[in-house]
């Protein structure tokens, strides 16, 4: 997108104008290139995956956090990071963009697998599979979850919730006082 015409008159509105790259959506000019689209189009399935493997190992890093081991967490982290930005290079000049992806997905793996590992050898767990399961402990566990996942559904509720109820029966200076009184300064 150019930056804007102006007409003559001194109080014109700046119209932007679509370049020639520009594809259009529902009449207004698009900021993508179409050669872009494609090419997140092919690089998404692989950040999707990436992103799935790190929804997973986010599990392990927070049992290490749960068990006061931070360093470890940061140990494993610090990993990944230096694994991705060592393969990123040959990943990127094989595959292009797409390899930004794959060194990813390397990454996000390599955290999976070195948490698990960590967690195992912290916890002193030999098997793979755990082998008893005890049912009082997994209520526990799951009402604790529940409890927490509620906690942070009616906080997310509160503050839109709030503005919605002060706007219909409240004023407006009711509304931005409470937006000022909920911004951390």
């Amino acid at each position: 997108i150019a930056t804007s015409r102006r007409s003559p008159r001194p109080t014109s509105v700046p119209v932007p104008i679509a370049s020639r790259h520009s594809s259009s959506l529902r009449g207004r000019p698009s900021v993508f290139l179409d050669a872009r689209i494609e090419d997140a189009r092919t690089l998404l399935p692989w950040s999707l995956a990436a992103f799935a493997l790190l929804a997973v190992g986010g599990v392990y890093l927070s049992v290490l956090d749960g068990m006061q081991r931070a360093d470890l967490r940061n140990l494993v982290l610090i990993g990944g990071t230096v694994l991705y930005a060592a393969s990123l290079p040959w990943f990127v000049s094989k595959y292009s963009f797409v390899g930004l992806g794959y060194a990813q997905l390397l990454q996000t793996g390599a955290m999976l697998v070195a948490g698990w590992w960590v967690v195992r050898r912290t916890v002193g767990i030999a098997e793979l599979v755990p082998r008893r399961w005890r049912y009082a402990r997994f209520r526990e566990m799951l009402g604790y979850n529940l409890n927490l996942q509620f906690a942070t559904f009616a906080s997310f509720l509160g503050d839109p919730l709030t503005k919605v109820l002060l706007g219909r029966f409240g004023s407006l200076a009711m509304v931005t006082l409470a937006t000022l009184i909920g911004t951390p300064i």
